[in-house]
């Protein structure tokens, strides 16, 4: 009753919008043949499923929310399915629309979730049968390749560390057509024939060859349809804080102290300093902060000691360059290493905090 399985790749069948040119804007497209198992035959098929959508924004930092949307699926059914429903006297002869419910899965690389899966979008399967002597079963039916067009609901991912992340029909094996809600594969699509016959497919990116049931090749990865660009966080800043200097003089501070870069600005009554870090030096909770002020002739030397929501320490020592010896400066450029005992034993900030981060490993 069930006839073989197309072989070819059917690259006539091609999306709509693709084929018409008319994409929505920003919207991107592939089309991949892929291995299908149905829930009526034990043959494979294969067939052709085009893919389109819309990510945005591009670029997006790490960690941001990558959407998908005008995403849209159209494919075709082989047509000997439709040949045994209407033999089956379920469907006429000419054009037929069959109810069908299609979902899929989208691969994101470099996205934290991975995989996700569309809802099930309603479609209709357009098909006609073709039949010379109007008598069903006699062998000389024919009917056309199915096509459906899916569009589904947006979809949402996460970027990831770095890297594109490229958006694609996903490749999942064994195909499984049955039972309805557990079918297993990279597209699903369930129809009912005549209104009784339900009729379900499971397919992944892959081709099909030899006699039947037919030998599949996976498709692993399949072409992308869209692909966005992550761009990686910067550096997180070894000390960071802000608030006011517990010594005789206070003064308002702020911290923003990477490795070899940053700023370090104290504010006083009558002075400020604006320096620009030279080199920070973290050891456990406490760190020393060089760093330089050109315009006002000075270098200063910050260790701190972070101690949690209270108690920080801060201690600053200033050098002016104009008096200072080369030996002196040139000293003084040296981080080195925090003084435990002095900053044990040092001021604790007046208001604000300062934080001591993990240098990342090298």
């Amino acid at each position: 009753m069930f006839e073989g399985k197309r072989r070819r790749l059917a690259t006539t069948v091609i999306a709509a919008g693709i084929a018409a040119g008319v994409l929505p804007a920003g919207a991107s497209a592939a089309s991949v043949a892929n291995a299908c198992r149905n829930s009526v035959t034990a043959n494979n098929s294969q067939i052709t499923v085009d893919t389109t959508g819309t990510d945005a924004p591009d670029p997006v930092a790490a960690g941001g929310t990558i959407t998908l949307s005008n995403l849209q699926q159209t494919a075709n059914v082989p047509g000997s399915i439709f040949v045994a429903g209407y033999n089956l006297g379920l469907l006429q002869e000419g054009n037929n629309n069959i109810p069908a419910t299609v979902s899929t899965f989208i691969e994101g690389t470099n996205t934290v979730e991975g995989t996700k899966q569309t809802n099930f979008a309603s479609t209709s399967i357009s098909t006609t049968i073709t039949d010379p002597d109007h008598t069903p079963g006699t062998g000389d039916e024919s009917a056309t390749d199915g096509t459906f067009t899916a569009n589904y609901n947006n979809l949402t991912f996460t970027a990831g560390a770095s890297g594109p992340a490229d958006f694609r029909e996903d490749t999942i094996y064994p195909l499984v057509p049955s039972p309805s809600g557990s079918e297993h594969g990279a597209l699903i699509i369930r129809s009912v024939v005549g209104g009784v016959f339900p009729v379900r497919f499971a397919c992944s990116p892959g081709t099909v060859a030899g006699p039947d049931p037919g030998v599949v090749t996976p498709i692993d990865p399949a072409p992308s349809f869209a692909s966005t660009t992550i761009t990686p966080a910067g550096p997180t800043a070894l000390v960071t804080g802000s608030g006011t200097t517990g010594n005789v003089k206070p003064q308002a501070f702020t911290i923003n102290a990477f490795a070899a870069s940053g700023t370090l600005t104290y504010t006083g009554a009558n002075k400020s300093y604006n320096g620009t870090v030279i080199c920070t030096n973290v050891v456990g909770n406490e760190a020393v902060i060089v760093s330089e002020d050109t315009a006002a002739h000075r270098l200063n030397k910050t260790q701190v000691q972070d101690n949690g929501a209270t108690g920080d320490v801060l201690i600053n020592h200033m050098l002016n360059t104009d008096t200072a010896t080369a030996k002196q400066i040139s000293k003084f450029k040296v981080c080195g290493t925090p003084d435990d005992a002095k900053l044990d034993a040092g001021p604790v900030i007046a208001s604000g905090n300062v934080t001591v981060n993990t240098p990342p490993p090298v």
